[in-house]
């Protein structure tokens, strides 16, 4: 029987290296440096197929042949994969890249993509009878609020886009290595926030910066939104 898919580590611990080891990959290629964030949902869907093939191959369902017709080296090889959990490290991030670039819109941002996972968070919020409905009236109510002011801050201030005089400097070339990400985007974009700089602004200057930036928020609990000062809403007001 195989064991565990995390190899006796915790499901947090293994997916924290996954992001990992995939923070890394798009930070040194500048070919991926565009890919988004690893999201849950991701290495959910990853997890899934992975589980499904190791049981199609481990514990084949009742009416299918004893083994598959694939020959069998190709079935001996599979379940030799399939037992050895050392290898789901490797497997998973090759999968959560993949499925990164598979979204990838040649056209531009993910905005498809975006709104499918949006679509899925919110299905998750509204149906969700675990939770009192007062509470999801509630959280509904102020993800409206944040999206009315969001639509009167495009419509006030996003015509044209924002318009950089000269390309900022790039994360990868800035001079003190030591400089974090939050220290940077306040030298580099300090003043660009304060006249109107947003999150795609960002992504579309220095995308392999966004990156690392999103990704230090998430560890230090901060919402990228409080770089850009003033918020957007008080702006649509």
């Amino acid at each position: 029987m195989a064991k565990p898919a995390t190899s006796g580590r915790s499901t947090d611990a293994f997916a924290a290296d996954v992001r990992t080891v995939y923070e890394a990959l798009i930070a040194s290629r500048n070919r991926l440096a565009d890919l988004p964030p690893l999201t849950t949902q991701d290495l959910e869907d990853v997890a899934l197929a992975m589980n499904e093939l190791v049981w199609l191959v481990m514990t084949p369902p009742g009416r299918a042949k004893p083994a598959l017709d694939v020959g069998g080296s190709v079935l001996a090889n599979l379940t030799e994969a399939a037992r050895d959990r050392d290898l789901d490290l490797y497997a998973t991030t090759v999968a959560v890249v993949a499925r990164k670039l598979g979204q990838r819109s040649r056209s531009g941002p993910l905005k498809v993509d975006q709104l499918a996972v949006v679509g899925e968070a919110l299905d998750a919020l509204t149906f969700d009878f675990a939770e009192p409905k007062k509470a999801t009236l509630s959280a509904l109510r102020e993800l409206r609020s944040d999206l009315d002011a969001r639509i009167a801050y495009v419509t006030a201030f996003r015509e044209k886009g924002y318009r950089f005089q000269a390309r900022p400097e790039l994360y990868a070339d800035r001079k003190d290595k030591s400089e974090g990400p939050d220290r940077f985007f306040r030298r580099v974009y300090g003043d660009h926030a304060r006249r109107g700089l947003t999150q795609a602004d960002v992504r579309g200057v220095d995308p392999a910066y966004y990156n690392v930036l999103h990704v230090w928020c998430t560890r230090h609990k901060r919402k990228l939104s409080t770089f850009l000062a003033p918020s957007r809403r008080s702006r649509g007001r």
